[in-house]
C-alpha cells in the first residue's frame, strides 16, 4: 500500500485529537490537573531474550515511561526495539493513555508507529493503535496496525518458483507489508488458592487471533494464538517494582504455520529520589489496579510482511518471456519441444541414458535453419535439469535463480556436416546446463541472429568448434561459464559480429585455438577465462577487429601465442576504435606471450603477469611482449615479464618485407618489471620507432642478453630514434651496465 498525503492528514489528526481528549477529560474531572511532578507511577527499563521457531528468535528491550499523571490517569511512553535473527530489526514506539475506573478496570488506548528493516534490507514503517481494558483479574485488548510503505522487492527464501503443469509462475516477487487486526481475552490463574507460596506471583494465561492481509499478497496472514505469562515482582527485594517474567506463546496459520516462541525478560524500575539514599524507598506501594497502569503495551511486535502473489516469469538473460513450459527426456520430446514455438522453457531432463540425436545431411553455405539435431526456435529457452538459471518477475521484476527438476541431460551425435551442430541456435535463445558431445559444433549460430546466451553447459568432442558462429553478421551474443574442452577449437567467431561477451569460460586441449575472432568484429568482451593446453593459440583475433578487451584471463600452455592480435595488410586503412589487453596471466607459450601485429590504433598492454616458464618445454623461444611496425599509440605500461626465453619486449620483425611495415609511433613502455630474461629486455629492430618515457621507469633484473640492469631505468625513453642492434640500446638507458 503507498501511503498518501490524506492519510498522514488523518494519522496526524487522530493522535492530535486523542491527546486532546485525554488532556479535557483530566483538567474537568474533580478538579484534578495533570501533575509531572506527582510520581504515583514509575517507569521501567525491560529487557531479555526470545527463542522461537521460524526464525523468531530475538533480543528485546522496552522502556515504560510516564509523561504526565494524575492520582487515577496516565500518559506515557512505550518505546520496544527487536534484534531478530538474519540481521532482522524492529522498532516500536507508542503514546498510551490510560486511566482506572470504579468497577476495578483500567481503560486504555494507544497510537503509535512502526519501523522494521527485513532481511531482505527492505525498510516497513506502519502506523499502529489499540485499545485496552486491564483488571487485576482479566485482560481486553484489540489493536490496528497500518502499512505506510509500499512492497518492496523480493528475493532470498521469500521468492519462490512453481511448476504448475506447463506454466511456471514467481511467488514472492516483492516483499509486501499486510494490515489487520488481532485480538485478545486473558485470565490470571489464582495460584494463591493452590499454594500460598505463590500468592506474589501472577500466572496469566490469554488466548486470541490475527487477520492480516493486502491485496498484492500470495495469501492473508490469519491464525489463532495461545500463550502464558508468569510474573514474578519484585525480583529483587533492593528493587520494589523489578519483575522477571517467564513466557510462552504458540502461534499457528496457514502461511506461516505452527511457531513456537519462549522467553524471559527482566524488568528494572528507573530510579528513586535521590535524596532518599538511592535506596528506592520513596516508590510507593501500589494496589493490584495501580500496578497493571504500567503493564507494557501487548502487541505484534513485528510488521507482517509475507509473499507477493504469482506472476509470470521473464529469462532474465534475453527478456523472453517464458508463457509455456515442455519437458524432454528422448530425442523424440526434445523435437516435440521445440515444436511449441515462441515463449517456451524447454526443460531437457537426463536420468537415463545419452540423448542420441542424428544430424540432417549437410548442406553448403549458410541456410535459413541450421540442419542441426535440435533447432531451437526464436525465443526459446532450453534449460538441462539441475541446472539454475536467472528468472525474473513479469509484475515485481524481482530476479532470483530458478533450478530445474531433474537430473543434467548429455545429449550426443555421432553425425555432423558442414554448418551443422548438436544445438542449432535462433534469436532470442539461451540454451544453459546441458552436457553436448560430438557434432561439427557443439552449439551453433549461423547466420544474423541476435540476442543469445550460451551458459553452464559441458561441451566435449566437436569437430570443429564447441561453440561456433561460422557465418556473419550476429550480434549480441553471452558465452559464460562454460566448460569447453577435446574440440577443434574452444569459441570461433567468423565476420562482422558486433557486442560480444566471451566470459568466465573453461577451455582444455582443443587445437586450432581457445577463442578465435576472425575479422570485422566489433565490441568483443573476452574476460576472465581459463584457457590451457592450446596446440595452436589462446586467444586468436585476426583482421580488422575493433574495439576489443582481453583481461582477466589465465592462459597456459600454449603451442604458439598466448594472445595474438592481427591487423590489416596490404595498405588497408585502420580501422578506428580500442583494443586493452591487461590483467591476464600468460605461462608457458612457443613464440610470444602477447603478440600484436600491423595497423593497430590505441593499443592498451597493461598489468598482464607473462611468464615462459624457462625450465618447461613450452619455454618462450621469440618475446614476452612483440609489437610489429605500423601501429600508432601502443601503451605497453605496468607489465610483469619473467622467464623469457626470447627478449622481453620486441618492437619490429626485420624478418618480414619491409614494404608492407611502417614504423611504430607514440609508443609508450613504462613501469614494467623484467627478470629472468635470456635475450633482451628491450630490442628495437627493422623501421624506427617513436618512444616515450614512463612515470617511474622500468625495473630491469637478471637480464641474460644484450642488456643487464639492475637498478631502475630512468625516464629517457623520449624523442624518435631507431636502435638497430641491442649494444646500441645501452646508449639510451643511462646508469645500466
Amino acid at each position: 500500500m503507498k501511503p498518501t498525503v490524506s492519510v498522514w492528514q488523518r494519522l496526524n489528526l487522530s493522535v492530535a485529537l486523542l491527546a486532546g481528549f485525554c488532556v479535557a477529560a483530566e483538567a474537568g474531572d474533580n478538579g484534578n490537573s495533570i501533575n509531572p511532578a506527582a510520581e504515583k507511577w514509575r517507569g521501567w527499563l525491560e529487557f531479555g531474550g526470545i527463542f522461537g521457531t521460524d526464525r523468531t528468535s530475538r533480543g528485546e528491550v522496552s522502556v515504560f515511561a510516564p509523561i504526565a499523571q494524575t492520582p487515577d490517569s496516565l500518559f506515557f511512553l512505550d518505546l520496544k526495539g527487536n534484534y531478530f535473527e538474519q540481521n532482522t530489526q524492529e522498532g516500536n514506539f507508542a503514546l498510551g493513555y490510560r486511566r482506572m475506573l470504579d468497577n476495578g478496570f483500567n481503560l486504555g488506548a494507544w497510537l503509535g508507529t512502526d519501523v522494521r528493516s527485513t532481511s531482505l534490507d527492505n525498510t516497513f514503517w506502519q502506523f499502529s493503535g489499540g485499545v485496552e481494558a486491564l483488571s487485576h483479574n482479566y485482560d481486553f485488548r484489540a489493536n490496528f496496525y497500518l502499512p505506510l510503505t509500499e512492497s518492496k522487492a523480493g528475493g532470498g527464501d521469500l521468492t519462490q518458483f512453481a511448476l504448475q503443469g506447463n506454466n511456471i509462475f514467481m511467488t514472492g516477487g516483492r516483499e509486501v507489508p499486510l494490515g489487520g487486526v488481532d485480538a485478545e481475552a486473558g485470565f490470571r490463574v489464582p495460584l494463591e488458592e493452590f499454594n500460598t507460596t505463590f500468592s506474589a506471583a501472577e500466572l496469566r494465561a490469554y488466548g486470541g487471533g490475527y487477520y492480516f492481509d493486502d491485496n498484492e499478497a500470495l495469501q492473508p496472514v490469519a491464525g489463532g494464538k495461545a500463550r502464558l505469562e508468569l510474573r514474578i515482582p519484585d525480583v529483587f527485594e533492593a528493587l520494589p517494582g523489578s519483575q522477571l517474567t517467564a513466557g510462552y506463546q504458540f502461534t499457528y496459520d496457514d502461511t506461516r504455520k505452527a511457531r513456537h516462541q519462549a522467553g524471559l525478560k527482566l524488568r528494572i524500575p528507573f530510579g528513586g529520589n535521590p535524596d532518599a539514599d538511592s535506596d528506592w524507598s520513596d516508590i510507593p506501594a501500589l494496589s493490584p489496579q495501580e500496578r497493571r497502569m504500567i503493564d507494557g503495551l501487548e502487541r505484534d511486535t513485528d510488521i507482517v510482511t509475507t509473499a507477493s502473489a504469482r506472476e509470470n516469469v521473464i529469462d532474465d538473460s534475453t527478456n523472453v518471456a517464458l508463457h509455456r513450459v515442455a519437458y524432454a527426456s528422448d530425442e523424440a520430446s526434445l523435437h516435440a519441444a521445440t515444436g511449441q514455438g515462441a515463449n517456451t522453457l524447454i526443460i531437457v531432463q537426463g536420468a537415463g541414458a545419452p540423448i542420441d540425436m542424428i544430424a540432417p545431411p549437410p548442406t553448403v553455405g549458410p541456410p535459413a535453419i541450421a540442419p542441426s539435431t535440435v533447432n531451437l526456435q526464436a525465443r526459446q529457452t532450453m534449460q538441462g535439469g539441475g541446472s539454475t538459471i536467472r528468472l525474473r518477475g513479469a509484475r515485481s521484476g524481482t530476479v532470483a535463480g530458478f533450478t530445474a527438476p531433474g537430473a543434467r541431460p548429455t545429449l550426443t551425435s555421432t553425425t555432423g556436416g558442414f554448418s551443422s551442430g548438436v544445438v542449432a541456435l535462433a534469436s532470442h535463445t539461451h540454451v544453459a546446463g546441458l552436457n553436448i558431445r560430438g557434432g561439427e559444433a557443439g552449439v551453433i549460430g549461423l547466420s544474423s541472429i541476435h540476442n543469445v546466451v550460451i551458459e553452464q553447459n559441458d561441451i566435449q568432442f566437436a569437430e570443429f568448434s564447441a561453440i561456433a558462429f561460422p557465418w556473419d553478421r550476429n550480434r549480441d551474443i553471452k558465452i559464460l561459464n562454460n566448460t569447453l574442452s577435446k574440440s577443434g577449437a574452444g569459441v570461433d567467431f567468423s565476420f562482422e559480429n558486433e557486442n560480444l561477451i566471451i566470459a568466465g569460460n573453461t577451455i582444455t586441449d582443443v587445437g586450432f585455438a581457445g577463442i578465435h575472432v576472425w575479422q570485422d568484429n566489433n565490441n568483443v568482451q573476452i574476460l576472465d577465462n581459463t584457457i590451457g593446453r592450446v596446440q595452436f593459440r589462446g586467444i586468436f583475433g585476426s583482421y580488422g577487429n575493433t574495439n576489443v578487451t582481453i583481461s582477466g584471463n589465465r592462459i597456459f600452455d600454449s603451442g604458439r601465442d598466448a594472445i595474438w592480435l592481427s591487423g590489416w595488410q596490404n595498405g588497408r586503412p585502420i580501422k578506428p576504435g580500442q583494443h586493452v589487453i591487461s590483467g591476464n596471466t600468460i605461462t608457458g607459450f612457443r613464440v610470444n606471450g602477447i603478440a600484436l601485429f600491423e595497423n593497430h590504433d590505441n593499443v592498451l598492454i597493461s598489468g598482464n603477469t607473462i611468464e615462459g616458464l624457462a625450465n618447461s618445454p613450452l619455454e618462450g623461444l621469440d618475446a614476452g611482449i612483440f609489437i610489429d611496425n605500423g601501429n600508432n599509440n601502443i601503451h605497453v605500461a605496468g607489465n610483469t615479464i619473467r622467464g623469457v626465453a626470447g627478449d622481453a619486449v620486441r618492437l619490429g620483425d626485420p624478418n618480414r618485407p619491409s614494404v608492407l611495415h611502417l614504423p611504430n609511433t607514440n609508443v609508450l613502455l613504462a613501469d614494467n618489471t623484467l627478470s629472468g630474461i635470456g635475450g633482451d629486455a628491450f630490442r628495437f629492430t627493422a623501421a624506427g620507432h617513436t618512444l616515450l618515457g614512463g612515470s617511474s621507469g622500468n625495473q630491469l633484473l637478471d637480464i641474460q642478453g644484450g642488456l643487464v640492469c639492475s637498478q631502475t631505468v630512468p625516464n629517457s625513453f623520449s624523442g624518435s630514434f631507431s636502435v638497430l642492434d641491442p649494444t646500441a640500446l645501452q646508449t639510451f638507458i643511462a646508469g645500466c651496465n
